[in-house]
């Protein structure tokens, strides 16, 4: 199945750190190594129970969180704590997670292509990219009724958990894309382009 606009998918939707600590765990198999652990706080087991990417099927909501969080809604000096601080109180984002990872508005579409083909199957259901992003890794807290951030940026392969969800299910053949659903973290390590990619 070809590539798709995410934009499309929330159209679609609506119609139907300077970080402190690096937490590098060996979780990741198959020849990763030095992944740092930037993953959602939610329970990895939610996204990571099927045995390859693009199983199962997950709801669209799930899709919606992950990229509200981890893609950047719009564009701003990423490269100042104050409009760090700025934009997650707008998106009511400040200390929801220890440390959280984002990536350019102008990568939204290249995350998503991680489950369409831009990336190599790592365990389970979990891929990584085959390309390099720019990360922002973000570490927030509320202090006297002000969000301080503290912020590292990162170049590095991003890991995600890959799964499918029906779009439309109106007859006659319904409507199934493979998206992100969990961010899980990054690594500096290549993975093999010989691997199996990631896909429908």
């Amino acid at each position: 199945m070809g590539m798709f606009n995410s934009e499309s998918l929330i159209n679609l939707k609506m119609r139907s750190v300077f970080l402190l600590v690096f937490l590098v765990t060996p979780v990741f198999s198959e020849g990763l190594t030095n992944v740092t652990s930037v993953a959602d706080t939610d329970t990895p087991e939610m996204f990571s129970s099927w045995p390859y990417p693009c199983q199962g099927a997950s709801n669209l909501n799930a899709f919606h969180v992950f990229y509200n969080q981890h893609v950047l809604q719009y564009n701003f000096d990423t490269s100042q704590t104050h409009t760090w601080a700025d934009y997650l109180k707008k998106r009511s984002l400040c200390g929801v997670n220890p440390h959280q990872a984002f990536v350019h508005k102008n990568d939204g579409n290249a995350i998503v292509g991680i489950c369409h083909g831009g990336g190599v199957r790592n365990s389970r259901n979990l891929c990584v990219s085959a390309r390099k992003f720019r990360v922002f890794i973000v570490q927030s807290v509320w202090r006297n009724g002000r969000c301080v951030v503290q912020l590292q940026t990162e170049i590095a392969h991003v890991i995600v958990a890959c799964t499918n969800a029906v779009f439309s299910a109106q007859p006659p053949i319904p409507v199934i894309h493979c998206i992100p659903v969990h961010f899980a973290g990054i690594v500096n390590t290549t993975p093999s382009l010989h691997g199996p990619r990631c896909k429908r």
